[in-house]
């Protein structure tokens, strides 16, 4: 439910922009006087420091929630480059922008991304593909059970139309081979696997 819900926002956000960003594209003025042009950029450079800070400290403690702070510090670092090389573009100081932004801000940027990227493949368990992980996925049950997640067995079964019974132990087999979980107020939540094909030494003895 959560799941579809976010897609469908992220959707339908994707589509309204298109209009909304014509109409800019149509309406704004090449140049514009505005306030607080000082606060505005000292305000975006101190919550990108925190950014960098907060980054540094979880990353350090391999933490997962560093994953979405470096993913937010590289989205900044883009949106800093982008602002400094299009509102520096008329000036003397155009192409020192051009050059930090090619050079520290946008590599910066990748460099924390893949960062983020790899502190999540770590945190996930690794494991060949089974028999049973194929026998799953072709079991429309299972599917049916993880889209609704995280939730309880009677609300999983109330949504789904399957049984509790079918819905226990379906939440027992994904359990068992470690794709769900409880959380602690007792409710199931699904848990990141990186499954790989298997090689022959998996079977070695």
């Amino acid at each position: 439910m959560i799941r579809r819900m976010l897609l469908t926002l992220l959707a339908g956000a994707a589509v309204l922009l298109v209009p909304w960003t014509v109409y800019l594209a149509h309406t704004l003025p090449d140049r514009y006087d505005t306030g607080q042009w000082r606060t505005a950029w000292v305000g975006f450079d101190v919550a990108l420091l925190l950014c960098f800070a907060a980054g540094a400290w979880l990353g350090l403690r391999r933490r997962r929630a560093a994953v979405p702070l470096l993913s937010a510090t590289a989205a900044m670092l883009c949106c800093d480059a982008w602002f400094d090389v299009m509102l520096g573009w008329t000036s003397s100081e155009r192409w020192a922008s051009v050059a930090l932004a090619a050079f520290v801000e946008i590599p910066v940027a990748v460099l924390l991304a893949l960062a983020a990227r790899r502190l999540l493949s770590t945190a996930m368990p690794k494991r060949p593909v089974t028999l049973r992980d194929i026998a799953m996925r072709e079991d429309p049950r299972f599917q049916r059970v993880t889209r609704e997640l995280p939730a309880g067995p009677e609300e999983i079964a109330r949504r789904t139309g399957l049984a509790r019974a079918e819905v226990t132990e379906c939440l027992k087999t994904l359990e068992d081979t470690g794709f769900v979980r409880k959380d602690r107020k007792g409710a199931w939540i699904s848990i990141p696997q990186d499954l790989r094909e298997p090689r022959p030494d998996d079977y070695d003895g």
